[in-house]
């Protein structure tokens, strides 16, 4: 169930100024939400970790819409892009989910739960959930 029409979207938020890497933040008004804590979801777009981009992958993008909508917090990040497949994305996914932790209220929210998906296509993903 939708519990609005669109959600806010803060664009291009720093998280690790060194690798100049950025997220946007996808979460509804707080008057439009049922409860304080939300859960959060970090989104990491398709690409096998050596190519793509937040800005340019429409599902990934879509995917945030609805689950904001849903009354979910949603990070859809982009990460350090490798020559090959290896766990830079991975050390990315955990400043930001450290970043969230420490520091929630920069967000206008407390977190109660956050999902890591890793969006592959319109019918498979997968997820890792930290609570």
């Amino acid at each position: 169930t939708f519990l609005a029409d669109k959600p806010v979207i803060d664009k291009d938020v720093t998280y690790d100024e060194g690798k100049n890497l950025k997220l946007d933040v996808y979460y509804l008004e707080p008057d439009k939400v049922l409860t304080d804590k939300r859960a959060a979801v970090v989104l990491m777009h398709g690409g096998g970790f050596v190519k793509g981009d937040k800005d340019t992958d429409e599902l990934t993008k879509a995917f945030a819409v609805d689950l904001s909508r849903m009354g979910y917090v949603v990070f859809n990040v982009n990460y350090s892009l490798a020559k090959k497949a290896d766990n830079n994305a991975i050390k990315n996914a955990a400043t930001i989910i450290q970043i969230i932790w420490t520091t929630p209220s920069d967000f206008l929210f407390l977190i109660s739960l956050i999902f890591l998906v890793y969006v592959l296509t319109k019918k498979f993903f997968f997820a890792i959930t930290y609570s």
